[in-house]
């Protein structure tokens, strides 16, 4: 009796024995689609919401950091590929064409521009750091790029008068306007200055201001700006100073195109505190305003933090260079020194009358 049951022993072990390790192989491939299928259907609302919100300010963390957290959907794409979880795989496509779609081209020559042509303009933005100990590292730069103007940020009365005096000779025409905590920002221009306006001001935002350059009889209005920065202190909830940083800007973003004559060329730039997906961005680009980084720069630009910032390495775009009645023709960003920014630097040339 013994002998004969042996054989159908044996063979209910082996299929039990198979059960499980079908069952404890389909483990890692759940899992891996329940992961797929959070960070697909996250990427997606993510998405959406900036589309029909803007920024929000629920959304203004994610879409500042939006260029690095859909990366790792790329190394998950590849371990589906290799289990043939095709299902997981169609999730995290969502991630992965949501960055390809903004930040690709960021990595491509651009082939429209004439990068080596000879330009009009050389304008350098650069929040020059108010921890620093003195103005040294922006005569530096003005020595190694050689700008035609440049916007600083972070001017105090004293380094305004400093880099007045060490300027002198290189950008003699100057105009600044303060605004209390954070120091003011500046103009320094190689051509003359033939007048100044004063942005009106926002509750709770930063002065910035107007210069109308005469470049060889063509003039061009040029504005430094530095919007509010995040205020650890304002607000009694994070929800409330998100909120409250997010209008301010784009309030003082309006209060800037509500300065600027039309039909002039002009050049907007300084440390906005926002990325390519914030509203002072968009409003911006909708103004006709072309980013000179995203039309004829390579790579992602990043400017903070640097330097003087608590990360060894920028990781986001902050600082820009937009131009309207200009032809942006080469862009790209210059050592920090001990600023917690990278400087942004671009040429233009003035678009022909038609």
């Amino acid at each position: 009796m013994t002998s004969s049951n042996s054989p159908g022993t044996g063979a209910g072990r082996s299929s039990s024995a198979a059960r499980h390790s079908g069952q404890v192989s389909r483990r890692p491939s759940r899992f891996l689609l329940g992961i797929a299928a959070v960070y697909g259907v996250a990427a997606l609302v993510v998405l959406v919401s900036w589309s029909l919100f803007g920024d929000a300010w629920w959304l203004q963390p994610l879409n500042l950091t939006m260029i690095w957290w859909p990366l790792p959907a790329f190394a998950l794409a590849l371990v589906a590929i290799g289990m043939r979880q095709w299902r997981a795989l169609a999730w995290l496509l969502v991630p992965i064409l949501g960055w390809t779609w903004i930040y690709a081209t960021a990595w491509v020559p651009p082939t429209n521009v004439d990068v080596a042509a000879p330009a009009d303009l050389r304008v350098v933005a650069w929040n020059m750091f108010v921890g620093t100990p003195d103005a040294s590292h922006v005569t530096e730069m003005v020595d190694r790029v050689d700008p035609d103007v440049v916007l600083l940020m972070e001017v105090f009365p004293a380094r305004q008068e400093e880099l007045e005096t060490e300027l002198e000779d290189r950008l003699p025409y100057t105009a600044a306007v303060q605004s209390e905590g954070v120091g003011g920002v500046m103009v320094a221009s190689r051509y003359p200055i033939a007048d100044v306006r004063e942005v009106p001001s926002v509750e709770g935002a930063r002065s910035s201001l107007v210069a109308i350059v005469d470049v060889d009889g063509t003039h061009l209005q040029v504005v430094p700006v530095h919007l509010r920065s995040p205020c650890l202190e304002c607000g009694d909830s994070l929800t409330q100073r998100l909120s409250l940083e997010g209008s301010t800007r784009a309030a003082e973003m309006a209060a800037v195109l509500g300065a600027l004559e039309p039909g002039m060329p002009t050049i907007v730039g300084g440390d906005l505190n926002s990325n390519e997906r914030s509203l002072p961005y968009r409003e911006l680009t909708g103004a006709g305003f072309d980013d000179a980084q995203r039309s004829v720069g390579q790579g992602p630009g990043f400017t903070w933090p640097a330097g003087g910032g608590r990360m060894p390495f920028p990781m986001v775009r902050i600082d820009w260079l937009l131009s309207r009645g200009l032809e942006p023709v080469a862009a790209w960003v210059e050592p920090a020194g001990p600023s917690d920014h990278h400087p942004v630097v671009a040429t233009f040339t003035f678009q022909e009358a038609s």
